[in-house]
């Protein structure tokens, strides 16, 4: 009966270490998933606030061509005529 409970015993303290083992694991897959999670999120705010500087420039370009226009038409003496044309 005793060889039994032994059996019994050394099997229990088994199982436990395995669990302990399983937990340990899944905490640390847990936090790799948490980890995981955060880096996401900081990567679309990035991405995010890449975009809105691509925007921007795409603004700014706009504007460089447009002003860069007005001032050939300027130089050609067009911003004038346009402007005495709407005078009249």
């Amino acid at each position: 009966m005793q060889r039994f409970l032994d059996k019994q015993t050394e099997a229990t303290r088994r199982t436990s270490a395995s669990l302990e083992q399983v937990t340990a694991s899944s905490t640390e897959y847990s936090s790799a998933v948490e980890k995981s999670a955060a880096a996401s999120t900081r990567l679309a705010a990035d991405v995010d606030q890449t975009r809105q500087r691509v925007e921007a420039l795409e603004g700014n370009c706009v504007r460089n061509r447009r002003s860069q226009r007005l001032w050939r038409q300027h130089r050609t003496g067009q911003v004038l005529l346009f402007t005495a044309r709407l005078t009249v």
